[in-house]
Parts: structure tokens; C-alpha cells; sequence
């Protein structure tokens, strides 16, 4: 199965075995660790975070100039 994107890319799913095989490789993995609910609800797309890093980022700039 294909799904395309917004610029017309069309990308090939993975068929049922091989996202058996992919999930069975994740788990395999100690470094592969799955967020809980927890984390997941935290987590903020980019565009959000950017303003306020930057701001921060300002912030501190500014502060340095002043000293």
C-alpha cells in the first residue's frame, strides 16, 4: 500500500510481517525506549518551541550586552 504526501511523494507502507519485524527489532533494541503517555502529552511541536527559544535566547544576548 502507497500513501502520498502533499508534494505528491509517494511512499510504500510496510506490509503486516514486516512491521511485525520492524516492532520485534525496536523492542530487541536496549537503547529503542518507548515514551510513556506521560512524555508523549509534553512534547510540543517545533514551531511552538522555536518563539520561545529564540525569546530566551534574546533574553540572554540582551543580559550579556549589558554586563
Amino acid at each position: 500500500m502507497y500513501v502520498t504526501d502533499s508534494t505528491g511523494r509517494a511512499y510504500r507502507l510496510p506490509t503486516a510481517a514486516e512491521e511485525a519485524r520492524i516492532c520485534a527489532g525496536i523492542a530487541a533494541d536496549p537503547d529503542a525506549v518507548e515514551l510513556t503517555e506521560a512524555q508523549l502529552a509534553e512534547l510540543r511541536p517545533w514551531s511552538e518551541m522555536r518563539s520561545q527559544i529564540m525569546k530566551e535566547k534574546k533574553e540572554q544576548l540582551v543580559g550579556q550586552l549589558i554586563e
